[in-house]
């Protein structure tokens, strides 16, 4: 917990023969790969708010973003290319405010990523641009051939193959891909965010002292996590 807390990755390896029967050393295999953005249970894990990973597809000055939480099987994701992209970029990953982001090299030298690195401690994670491609988006995600060239089906295409390669396993309860429209809603900017204390309060960080904190009455964390999101502005 504390490695994954500090953002390293943490390999599991279990035996995969009777040491009883197995001639010289006996095999072993990576079961699983922990990290911040995939981890769901451990000490210090708060099941009541969403834990999100992040994929951001950087192309041209313009974006695709995909959110996940393993926990529950929430999967969405969105395109962002109309007014200021990267400053729309910004306001929604503070609202995911997810544990790990994954994303495209090209991405690296955006002025996005110079904004995020500079006002939030998130673990990033640079995968090859192949990951982001359009045929990995076809072959992880059931889509059409007009989607899969998507900026949002790329990002998609790629956490769902990344959260494959690191459970070892196909994500089963994953919900359906549900596509979102940023235009739909009204936004609010990180700053405001911040000032208007909805989760935490702006001075000391804390839950007390929030509006969360002020109205939340939920029984269970299921509950929690659903007035969370309506809070924060999900739809």
């Amino acid at each position: 917990n504390r490695l994954v807390g500090r953002g390293y990755k943490v390999a599991i390896c279990e035996q995969m023969e009777d040491p009883a029967v197995a001639k010289g050393i006996v095999r072993r295999e990576v079961i699983r790969v922990l990290t911040p953005g995939t981890q769901t249970e451990g000490a210090g894990y708060d099941e009541k708010p969403n834990h999100y990973i992040v994929a951001v597809y950087a192309e041209g000055g313009y974006y695709g973003l995909a959110a996940a939480d393993l926990a529950t099987g929430i999967f969405e994701a969105t395109e962002l290319i109309v007014g200021q992209p990267h400053n729309r970029l910004s306001d929604e990953i503070v609202r995911y405010n997810p544990a790990e982001i994954i994303c495209n090299p090209a991405f690296i030298t955006d002025k996005a990523y110079d904004m995020l690195t500079e006002h939030l401690n998130i673990t990033f994670t640079e995968l090859a641009s192949e990951t982001f491609s359009a045929a990995a988006a076809r072959r992880n995600l059931t889509l059409n051939s007009e989607t899969e060239h998507d900026l949002k089906s790329r990002a998609a295409g790629a956490l769902m193959g990344y959260l494959t390669d690191t459970q070892k396993t196909s994500i089963a309860h994953i919900e359906p891909l549900r596509f979102y429209t940023i235009e739909t809603a009204m936004g609010i900017d990180a700053n405001a965010r911040r000032h208007l204390e909805l989760t935490e309060t702006f001075r000391d960080r804390t839950r007390k002292g929030s509006l969360l904190w002020a109205v939340d009455r939920t029984r269970t964390a299921a509950g929690a996590r659903l007035l969370r999101r309506w809070l924060c502005g999900y739809g």
